[in-house]
C-alpha cells in the first residue's frame, strides 16, 4: 500500500502528463492548415488555365468548394460564374 505523499506524487504526475498532453493536442488543433481562398484561386486557375477540358471542368469543383467557404470572396465568385459556363458547355 502506498503512503498519502506518494499517492499526491503520482496525482501530482499525471496531472502534468493530461496538461502536457492536452497543450500538445490544442497546439496542434490550431496549426492544421485549412486552405485560404487564395489556396482555391490559385488552384482554381493552374487547372483552369490548363488545356484539358477534364482539368477546366476540376477547376469549376475547386472554384465551388471555395465559393462554399468563402461566399463573399469577389474573385472565386467570379471564377465560379466563368466556369460554370464552361461547365455547362463541355457536359
Amino acid at each position: 500500500m502506498m503512503d498519502v505523499a506518494t499517492q499526491t506524487g503520482m496525482k501530482r504526475v499525471v496531472a502534468w502528463f493530461l496538461i502536457i498532453i492536452s497543450a500538445l493536442f490544442w497546439f496542434f488543433a490550431l496549426n492544421a492548415h485549412a486552405q485560404t481562398s487564395q489556396e482555391y484561386i490559385a488552384s482554381g486557375e493552374q487547372s483552369l488555365f490548363s488545356e484539358y477540358i477534364d482539368s477546366i471542368l476540376a477547376a469549376h469543383s475547386t472554384f465551388e468548394e471555395g465559393a462554399a467557404l468563402y461566399p463573399a470572396d469577389p474573385v472565386i465568385n467570379g471564377y465560379l460564374a466563368f466556369t460554370r459556363l464552361l461547365y455547362l458547355g463541355f457536359t
